[in-house]
């Protein structure tokens, strides 16, 4: 089915909701709008959206709705009280949330007689419609193969298997990954500002450097893998690095930081080196996460 006979109903018109609208009109869906302020699904109408002003029109008019809201529960206020019209309906649940709030609602949709696709949408709005967005689905395989034509329309899409948990699951994990990186990189800008480097300056220091130590991830990937925190030689022991984190540390008090965001990295590492893991790569923090 393309995007020629498909029609699509946008349920949630936020930031997200409406780019995900506009990247539908833009491939010639016959697209469906609703949003609590219904002015927000009215002005998609000068795109070429059919705003309407039930969700049971929506619902009914579409032959996938595609929702986009802030959390589950607002997924459960809007869907749950019109079961019987979703029988036969493609659902794709873009909203973030967690891998068990993504299965509660694949088995809802399932009673219901609908397919169900949760999904992790790893880009801004302004990225939606090209390839560089890049969307985790999982849940119901013939329905992703059915809304293909759909999700292509908002960027890259990559089906993770049959859980509707997992794309939820991968999705938190990435943005771990991210603010991860952002904590450390906002802590270390400030302790260089401490000493009268501007952040300006400093990025090329720190992207050249992190660009760096992205290459011993699929090292220390292998590691996790094998659980064997010394395969392929250790590149930087544990004990090594609690001695480096207790300076930072210091380092960051005496220059007048607050260590909140480092803390607890050096709790973890400390853990680490008292169960035995002193020796090995630092990758066999995640033996300590585990628990």
């Amino acid at each position: 089915m393309g995007s020629e006979t498909m029609k699509v109903s946008v349920v949630g018109l936020g930031t997200m909701g409406t780019a995900l609208a506009k990247a539908l009109l833009q491939k010639n869906f016959e697209t469906f709008v609703w949003n609590r302020t219904h002015s927000k699904a009215e002005a998609l109408s000068e795109n070429g959206a059919r705003a309407v002003s039930e969700i049971a029109e929506a619902i009914r008019q579409s032959d996938v709705i595609v929702i986009c809201v802030l959390n589950y529960e607002v997924v459960k206020e809007i869907l749950f009280p019109f079961k019987s019209e979703l029988q036969g309906k493609a659902i794709i649940n873009l909203t973030n949330g967690t891998p068990a709030q993504a299965t509660a609602v694949s088995e809802f949709a399932t009673e219901a007689g609908a397919e169900y696709l949760d999904g992790g949408i790893m880009a801004i709005p302004p990225m939606i419609g090209m390839p560089e967005a890049f969307i985790l689905y999982s849940g119901y395989g013939k329905a992703f193969e059915k809304t293909q034509a759909v999700t292509a329309a908002f960027g890259t899409a990559q089906f993770m298997g049959t859980n509707a948990g997992t794309a939820s699951l991968i999705d938190l994990a990435l943005l771990s990954a991210m603010y991860g990186m952002f904590g450390g990189y906002f802590h270390s800008v400030a302790l260089a500002k401490s000493g009268s480097i501007s952040a300006a300056d400093f990025i090329p220091m720190v992207t050249n450097w992190l660009h760096a130590m992205i290459t011993a991830l699929p090292h220390f990937a292998a590691q996790i893998d094998a659980k064997d925190y010394k395969l392929g030689g250790v590149v930087s022991n544990l004990a090594m690095n609690v001695v480096s984190f207790e300076n930072i540390l210091e380092a960051s008090k005496t220059q007048g930081l607050k260590t909140d965001l480092m803390q607890p990295i050096k709790n973890l590492l400390l853990q680490a080196n008292n169960k035995g893991f002193g020796d090995d790569d630092i990758s066999a923090l995640v033996e300590v996460i585990k628990n």
